[in-house]
This record gives C-alpha cells, structure tokens and sequence, in this order.
C-alpha cells in the first residue's frame, strides 16, 4: 500500500472515531467510505498485479546515429489489469525511460523509439512494471 493509500486509512479511521466521540452519523458516512475506497483499491492492485511475459523487438541493424524504433510487448497472466500500467527501463549509458503501455487483450504494448543512439551495444540495466492504485 502506498503511503497516501496508507494516509487515507488513516484518515478514514480518524474520522469514524470523531464521528463516534461526537455522536455524528454523517460522519460514520464518509469515514466507511473513505475506509473502503482505500481497501477496494488495495484489493484491486492485489488481484491484477500477476506475472507478466516482457517481449522486446528492435531491427536486425540500426546505423549509428539513427533513430532505434522499440516495440515491447507485455503479456499478461490474467485478464484482470487496471488502467495505469507503466514500463520502467533503465538502459545503460542512455538513462531511464517510462512507457505508458496500451491494452489489446490480454496483451499490452508500446512503440518508442531511442533518438540519435551512439555506436554500440547498451545493456538493459532494468526492466519493472509499474502498476499503481486506480
């Protein structure tokens, strides 16, 4: 759980025992929706967030200089998955990049493409997908 997932528990408690210490109903409204929003949404990442297939393709042989188009494509285990799924790449000696990834099914995908590449071979320090509270 994040910390603001973790601050609008929080909150959420805060506020049904200022409801119960004061004796206002309204109160116990907003503080069970506040309680349940956070755990609906906990519940939500929980169930979509399952292993994932990361395939990568790029051209047989780019020139130096040249622009690299990528494609990556990720699959996923389940067909549950929230909206807000990112790719996080650090590649070596080019620097970190996110990619908001598109949905097709059970498939999500992306094109980019990594501008004016030196001369040659870049490591792929790290590859996380990055899937956030709805």
């Amino acid at each position: 759980m994040t910390s603001r997932g973790r601050a609008a528990l929080g909150l959420g408690v805060l506020t049904y025992v200022a409801g119960w210490a004061f004796g206002s109903r309204p109160l116990y409204v907003v503080a069970v929706g506040l309680i349940l929003t956070v755990l609906l949404a906990w519940l939500a990442v929980r169930l979509t967030a399952r292993p994932v297939a990361l395939r990568r393709s790029l051209p047989a042989l780019p020139l130096e200089g040249d622009d690299v188009p990528v494609r990556v494509e990720l699959e996923l285990e389940t067909r549950l998955a929230p909206a807000g799924i990112t790719l996080v790449e650090r590649y070596d000696r080019l620097g970190a990049r996110r990619t908001e990834l598109r949905r097709d099914g059970r498939h999500l995908w992306a094109r980019y493409a990594l501008e004016a590449v030196p001369r040659g071979r870049y490591r792929i320090d790290e590859a996380v997908v990055v899937v956030e509270d709805p």
